[in-house]
C-alpha cells in the first residue's frame, strides 16, 4: 500500500469516526428529549391512527397519534424496526405531551403485556391515517402487486429455525375459500400484524396465480381491517397469538 493510500484510509477513518460521534450525540439528544417529555408532559390517552415503515438503513416507523386536549390534536412517535406490541392501529396507548409533541408513557402501561420499555423518540412526520408500509421484503411487496386477491382462514402457523435456531420468519397454513390449502412460506410478520395472527382468523391474502399453493397475506390490509374493532393497550393478546407466544418468550 502506498503512502497516500495510508493517508487516504486515514482520514477516511477519522471521518468516520466524526460521523459516528455525531450520530450517537443526535440520537441521545433525540432520545433524552423524549424522556424528558415522559417525565414532566401532560398525561393524556390517544389513538392511534396511522402507521408509516420505510427502509433507511434499517426500518423507520412513524406511528400517528389522535387525542383531545381539549381540543383535537395529532402527533406523531418514532420508533425503529422492533416496535411495542400494544402499538396496533386504532387502539389507545397512555401519553405524555406538550404542544403537539408526544411521547408514550411506560410508567403508565408498566406491567401491561407488550408495553413499551422506552417513551420512543418525538417525532416531526406525523403520517397519514391508516397503514403505509413499504419496508416489507421487495418480494412481498410484487407479490401484493402482481397475485390475485381473496381471503382465506388462517388454519395454523410455525416460526422458522435455520441451523436449529429460531429465525423472525413464520410458515403460514391458510384454507382458502374454496377449501384448499395454501402456504404463506418463511414471511416476516410485521409487528403491527403479530396480535391478529391466531387460527381460525380470517385474512386477506393474494395468490399465485402460477401456484395455487403459493400465497401471501396483506399485512397491512389485515391490521386495518381488524383495527376497526379498536382497543385498549390494557388488552392482553388474543390466545394463541404470535403477540401472546413472543409475550410469553416462546
Amino acid at each position: 500500500m502506498g503512502i497516500l493510500s495510508k493517508l487516504l484510509g486515514a482520514a477516511n477513518r477519522v471521518d468516520q469516526a466524526k460521523e459516528d460521534v455525531e450520530f450517537a450525540l443526535v440520537h441521545d439528544r433525540r432520545f433524552g428529549r423524549a424522556e424528558a417529555l415522559a417525565r414532566s408532559g401532560a398525561r393524556n390517552e390517544a389513538v392511534i391512527t396511522g402507521i408509516r415503515r420505510r427502509s433507511n438503513d434499517g426500518t423507520e416507523t412513524q406511528v400517528r397519534l389522535e387525542w383531545f386536549a381539549p381540543e383535537p390534536r395529532s402527533g406523531a412517535v418514532y420508533f425503529g424496526d422492533s416496535m411495542p406490541l400494544v402499538v396496533r392501529l386504532r387502539s389507545t396507548v397512555a401519553i405524555r405531551f406538550e404542544g403537539d409533541a408526544a411521547v408514550l408513557d411506560p410508567a403508565a402501561m408498566a406491567g401491561t403485556p407488550g408495553a413499551p420499555a422506552d417513551a420512543g423518540r418525538k417525532s416531526r412526520k406525523v403520517p397519514d391515517q391508516g397503514v403505509d408500509d413499504t419496508s416489507l421484503d421487495s418480494r412481498v411487496l410484487s407479490r401484493l402487486e402482481k397475485w390475485t386477491p381473496e381471503t382465506a382462514v388462517i388454519q395454523s402457523f410455525e416460526q422458522t429455525r435455520t441451523f436449529g435456531m429460531l429465525t423472525e420468519n413464520w410458515n403460514i397454513i391458510v384454507r382458502r375459500a374454496d377449501g384448499r390449502e395454501a402456504t404463506v412460506g418463511k414471511d416476516h410478520v410485521p409487528p403491527y400484524a403479530r396480535w391478529f395472527v391466531t387460527a381460525g382468523v380470517e385474512v386477506p391474502i393474494v395468490v399465485d396465480p402460477q401456484d395455487a399453493a403459493r400465497a401471501q397475506i396483506d399485512w397491512a390490509k389485515l391490521a386495518e381491517q381488524h383495527g376497526a374493532a379498536g382497543g385498549l393497550w390494557r388488552d392482553p393478546p388474543p390466545e394463541g397469538s404470535i403477540a401472546a407466544a413472543q409475550l410469553a418468550g416462546r
